[in-house]
């Protein structure tokens, strides 16, 4: 029992570091990123996911915007697009859709999408691992307090 608490901390741990990583990774992307272009959605990138007997693919806007008439593109967040829906309509309608890109003028390759914001994800890693690691604790010390009782 005391290495699932362990466990549990070392899961919540991971959890927070990805969190706090990707948060990183973010704060200095917006800080390099000072640009800002047009971009356009041009095709899509999928990602198949199959859980039990659901199969779920998450699509991946390609946006393309042009700096100093060279062509570059950037992913976007990820639509899902479940079994039953109507996949050609959703992707359909959003090609040709155009969003603000934030590139770096030093690299213009460096970018991301303006409207699409990664804060979300990355406080709910940062708070669950700290949840996470919170109960890894609790039931550790309560297993051993048990323990020492019986």
């Amino acid at each position: 029992m005391i290495l699932g608490g362990i466990g549990t901390i070392i899961v919540g741990i991971l959890f927070l570091v990805v969190g706090i990583y990707n948060k990183n990774i973010d704060k200095k992307r917006k800080k390099k990123c000072t640009s800002v272009t047009e971009g356009v959605i041009i095709d899509f990138k999928s990602w198949k996911r199959i859980d039990g007997k659901y199969r779920n693919i998450t699509y991946f806007p390609i946006y393309q915007y042009i700096v100093d008439n060279n062509k570059y593109e950037v992913l976007g967040n990820g639509i899902e697009v479940y079994s039953g829906e109507n996949k050609e309509e959703k992707l359909n309608s959003m090609l040709g859709q155009k969003r603000e890109i934030m590139y770096n003028p030093s690299n213009y390759i460096e970018s991301y999408v303006k409207e699409e914001n990664r804060d979300i994800i990355n406080k709910v890693l940062i708070i669950g691992g700290v949840m996470i690691i919170v109960i890894g604790i609790f039931s550790t010390i309560l297993f051993i307090a048990i323990r020492s009782v019986l």
